[in-house]
């Protein structure tokens, strides 16, 4: 009896990607026993399938509850992305191009593409962005244990949600994005004004040439203390150079589509693609990756 598995998700290869642990009938297990689960597996998230056995017309939706190790949350990307994988691969009996997951944060739908039979590419629309404060630079900087010349001054510190919040940080060079470490003295300090503050650093300078930027996020108030692909900060991201513009460039695109990579300082290379469009204040946010089988699991006892 299988009652998990185990998918890769933003892959660039096996075992590359952020890692999930996708239990089928969520049904069967409190809040409790699914947190406790959550820690037990001890990746970035876990979800819970909480309607299997369900029969839905087209689009197939299915309802889900995800646990970082910490606690719950209402979303997350590659929780999203992973679920509705497997939920094409184990439930339903012919391919579906869209699977819609219905979320704490809403209905998310996933668009898939297949290659003989199977899943090829994934691709979740994101809710609309709610931008929130702005902080300052200095603080942020000494949060990240680096210089405040090293964030790009002509781009606000803000933060941005399209179902989990994070603070974006525009940094000027890899080299800093590298050198970053969360200071958990001062990320404390902060969070007494800026609760349950995610960290997604960003910059242009990337580790191979033919992706467009380069992402690390720290959310250790919810038991990670780096992720190493995070699709809903790839979202707030998305948004972010929308209305803001890329760095370096003269004025914001009405429409993009870039390759992020993630990943790269835990050895867990991931590549995300986040395709963006804006017309005045409604936003079109997708992003997208490939996602890898790696285990199937049953719990003893």
């Amino acid at each position: 009896m299988t009652d998990f598995y185990i998918v890769d998700v933003f892959t660039q290869g096996k075992y590359t990607g952020n890692q999930l642990a996708v239990f089928l009938d969520g049904g069967r297990f409190s809040s409790g026993q699914m947190q406790t689960l959550a820690r037990e597996t001890h990746f970035s998230e876990t979800t819970f399938i909480m309607d299997a056995h369900a029969s839905y017309s087209d689009p197939a939706r299915y309802s889900v509850r995800i646990f970082t190790p910490a606690s719950e949350i209402p979303f997350a990307g590659h929780p999203t992305l992973g679920t509705a994988f497997v939920i094409a691969q184990t439930l339903l009996e012919t391919p579906a191009p869209r699977i819609e997951l219905a979320m704490g944060a809403g209905i998310i739908p996933v668009d898939i593409t297949y290659d003989q039979g199977r899943p090829d590419w994934l691709t979740m629309t994101q809710n609309q962005p709610i931008f929130g404060e702005t902080m300052d630079h200095g603080a942020m900087a000494e949060c990240l244990g680096v210089p405040v010349t090293a964030l790009d001054s002509g781009f606000p510190v803000q933060i941005v949600s399209t179902g989990l919040p994070f603070a974006l940080v525009d940094m000027r060079l890899l080299r800093d994005v590298q050198k970053c470490s969360v200071r958990t003295d001062v990320l404390r300090r902060l969070m007494d004004h800026f609760p349950d503050l995610n960290i997604l650093v960003f910059t242009t300078e990337t580790v191979l040439p033919q992706h467009d930027l380069h992402a690390r996020v720290f959310v250790p108030e919810l038991g990670v203390s780096e992720d190493p692909a995070t699709g809903s900060a790839a979202g707030c991201l998305c948004a972010f150079l929308l209305r803001y513009g890329m760095p370096n460039e003269t004025a914001p695109r009405s429409a993009f589509s870039l390759k992020l990579e993630q990943g790269y300082q835990i050895m867990r290379p991931s590549l995300l693609s986040i395709t963006g469009s804006r017309n005045r204040d409604h936003y079109d946010i997708r992003v997208g990756g490939r996602v890898e089988w790696v285990a199937r699991g049953e719990l003893l006892g």
